[in-house]
């Protein structure tokens, strides 16, 4: 049974190569087809209906259509055998159906992907950063990231996102990255480490795409970063466009950098220097030395969800935000729904921005800390908010994140987490109840009616 799995995924992953390369020379009517194709091959009625809506937004002719030439046309054809093995073949197909059977065996449905920080260590010192703390002793071992993937892909898991620190300062990041070939991983980094070797080595493995972090244009960025960081990823750009290997921006959305960071002129720089993906995460007051005043305004919040919105249908350049795409993505994904947090110590946390944990990855199996209490009872909570928009339990409801933390005994897991449960509480509370007034006119007026 295996082995007849494998010819058929071989064969697909075979005929889908041949099919990019003809759409790599072909027309916008040939992308068209290709979503006639994808149809074929799956058989979730989930990934039906976003291949559907993908299908009408290519027939209107949206931007989508021009982000997914660009993705094809830019890409070196080695690069891009890779990611589609991984990331469709793997992730989405073979993936998918890997998590449906784990559900019926095992009782819960197990998350898309994960993000892991394998080390804390930086070679900038941006202000308010704690990276400076961490020595290489700190770092996640080696044996415990390769198991956790490998349990991962057990369960259906292809896709992993690695985040620090400087994911690039471990020495053996590659060597993650090429044993397990199967596996598509989004590497968040400041690029100031990326230079022609390493984009060969990228290249070479083929199933990485890096999201290379600003905070808007050189007089944002290195006030944030340091003189010169902002010189240093255009660079970084520029090296990742020469030898054909995709990557992506992320920028930290403040109340300082708002309207620069989704300026016109900030995206068309972005799609001129080749990316074709991008993230916005709103600021949030955690870490060593959280800072309130950073925090976006519900006005901002707001704001961006519009402008995202704006330059996914005008641009060519996909989008997404950290705590926005409730609507987009059925609300919270955190504590396992659909992604979860391992940072560099082993703690399993609910998310990066949700600093607590009950269990650590080093002395539990994967399975088991997905289905543990703290998250179980995290992911309870999620159903419970009908506003899509306004579902997260640290931004928009933290009397829930203040209730799990107490009835699970989860613990902060770095000095100072605690802050946003004690510290900021009265702040965060407002906080909430401002953005309600601002999201649920937007949510009923806009989003409710596109969800039935």
């Amino acid at each position: 049974m295996r082995c007849l799995q494998r010819i058929k995924n071989y064969t697909l992953t075979w005929l889908i190569n041949l099919f990019m390369i003809f759409l790599a020379r072909g027309s916008d009517r040939n992308m068209i087809r290709l979503t006639y194709l994808a149809e074929r091959i799956t058989k979730r009625e989930h990934y039906l209906r976003q291949i559907r809506k993908i299908r009408k937004l290519f027939q209107e002719g949206h931007p989508a259509l021009e982000v997914a030439k660009r993705i094809i046309r830019q890409s070196h054809p080695h690069h891009r055998r890779r990611v589609i093995r991984a990331f469709v073949i793997n992730q989405l197909l073979v993936g998918s159906n890997k998590r449906k059977e784990f559900l019926e065996k095992e009782g819960f449905y197990p998350p898309g992907f994960f993000l892991m920080s394998p080390t804390m260590r930086c070679n900038l010192r941006c202000h308010g950063c704690y990276a400076a703390s961490y020595t290489k002793e700190d770092d996640l071992p080696y044996e415990v990231i390769d198991r956790v993937i490998k349990e991962a892909n057990e369960m259906g898991m292809y896709y992993v996102c690695i985040s620090g620190g400087e994911p690039f300062l471990r020495e053996d990041i590659f060597d993650i990255f090429e044993k397990h070939k199967n596996t598509s991983f989004m590497v968040y980094t400041n690029g100031t480490l990326i230079d022609d070797k390493m984009a060969k080595r990228l290249l070479k493995v083929g199933n990485v795409l890096t999201c290379l972090s600003l905070e808007g244009f050189k007089k944002e960025t290195d006030k944030r970063r340091g003189e010169g960081t902002f010189d240093q990823v255009m660079r970084a750009m520029d090296i990742l466009r020469k030898h054909r290997v995709l990557f992506a921006f992320s920028a930290t959305y403040t109340k300082e950098n708002a309207d620069v960071v989704t300026s016109d002129e900030f995206i068309e720089m972005l799609i001129k220097k080749g990316c074709v993906i991008g993230w916005y995460f709103l600021y949030t007051p955690v870490g060593h030395h959280p800072n309130w005043n950073l925090v976006p305004t519900p006005e901002q919040r707001a704001m961006l969800l519009r402008r995202e919105q704006e330059i996914r249908d005008t641009r060519p350049i996909l989008l997404a935000s950290f705590f926005i795409d409730g609507a987009v993505v059925g609300g919270c994904i955190a504590a396992g729904r659909r992604y979860f947090h391992i940072n560099n110590k082993g703690d399993v946390e609910p998310c990066v921005f949700t600093h607590f944990a009950v269990d650590n990855i080093k002395e539990k199996s994967l399975k088991e800390v997905l289905n543990s209490p703290f998250f179980r009872a995290m992911r309870e909570r999620q159903a419970h908010e009908k506003n899509l928009m306004r579902t997260c339990p640290l931004h928009d409801h933290p009397e829930v994140l203040r209730e799990v933390v107490a009835s699970s005994g989860a613990h902060p897991t770095h000095p100072g987490a605690e802050q946003v449960l004690t510290k900021f509480a009265d702040k965060m509370d407002e906080y909430a109840q401002e953005w309600a007034k601002v999201a649920d006119p937007i949510w009923e007026n806009e989003y409710k009616h596109k969800r039935k």
